[in-house]
């Protein structure tokens, strides 16, 4: 497959250059009343966030069901020693003063009243629907742009004192820009073999495991368009959703961050597609949600792709339809 033709993996560094900005946007989000602070992960963005709520109270901590584990092992080396509790349906939060993390699950989804309407603190995890951070109703909001472009800058959202940074570049920061270097370099012929960037990528994951908060400027998060960019999801994702119409397979959330579904060949419809160039990852495979963890898959459909790349997406996902009988 030349490498030209891959959808679908890890960005390199300048994906996204066609929706840069020489000047100034005006911010698509409504943040103005609310206060923002970037960091260099989503895990920061949270950890932050559980920090300032337990140094003033000592809280129980409630994650989804189908919340990551591998994030959670993150957080917990920024957080040590919190009271952790699991739910996968808002009645089962039993304690009237929590902390409760939201999982805005691929687009936008409303946040029950029932945490709303009690004393609890909720933090809403944004970072698979921007479109959450415009209608937020917890006392924080958390995105992670590395999941929707090349730049590592995740965001908190909320009513606090805004605080200077405080911790150098992590040892994360350095290797994952390195590694989106080298796949740039890849991209363009100067380095023949992939696996060395993939190999880079690998060492920028392991480093995510660290014990600090890793604070980071906004400042580039105003050099996208990112109403173009929301667009070009939009647009990818509605010529797959009308192709799927005609199939028998369940569609998961809004498809704002993925076209999600749902499959119980899902692993060998995955090998299939990689096999022909389209890297479609899954999601919560390491959670307590074992239906989730062992069904989703998500079909890439980000602004480095146009209506040409979807075709192939669907004309790949057709054959493997016939071949599994999905």
């Amino acid at each position: 497959m030349n490498k030209e033709k891959y959808i679908g993996g890890s960005f390199a560094l300048e994906d996204s250059s066609r929706f840069r900005k020489s000047e100034g946007l005006n911010i698509p989000f409504s943040w103005s009343s609310n206060n923002t602070i970037g960091f260099e992960t989503g895990a920061d963005a949270i950890s932050w966030a559980l920090k300032a709520e337990l140094n003033l109270a000592k809280r129980p901590v409630y994650f989804p069901l189908h919340y990551c584990e591998e994030t959670l092992d993150r957080i917990k080396k920024k957080v040590p020693n919190f009271q952790l509790f699991r739910y996968s349906e808002p009645s089962e939060v039993k304690d009237k003063r929590a902390i409760i993390i939201w999982n805005h699950f691929n687009g936008y989804n409303p946040v029950p009243e029932i945490f709303l309407s009690k004393e609890h603190v909720v933090i809403e995890d944004c970072v698979q629907s921007l479109q959450a951070l415009q209608k937020r109703t917890g006392k924080f909001s958390i995105t992670s742009l590395r999941k929707w472009l090349e730049i590592d800058l995740a965001i908190t959202i909320g009513d606090f004192e805004y605080i200077e940074n405080a911790n150098d570049t992590s040892e994360y920061f350095k290797e994952n820009k390195l590694a989106k270097k080298l796949k740039s370099l890849w991209k363009k012929g100067e380095i023949s073999d992939e696996k060395i960037y993939l190999d880079q990528f690998e060492k920028a994951e392991k480093a995510l495991k660290n014990e600090i908060i890793a604070f980071h400027s906004t400042d580039e998060f105003y050099e996208f368009d990112w109403d173009s960019i929301q667009n070009q999801r939009k647009e990818n994702a509605q010529f797959i959703l009308n192709y799927l119409k005609t199939k028998p397979i369940e569609i998961i959330g809004n498809s704002e961050m993925f076209v999600m579904i749902k499959l119980d060949k899902r692993d060998k419809l995955r090998s299939f597609l990689a096999n022909r160039g389209i890297f479609a990852p899954v999601h919560w495979i390491d959670s307590q949600n074992t239906l989730l963890a062992g069904t989703l898959l998500s079909l890439p459909i980000d602004q480095r792709y146009n209506t040409a790349d979807m075709e192939r997406i669907i004309e790949a996902l057709e054959d493997g339809f016939k071949f599994f009988g999905c």
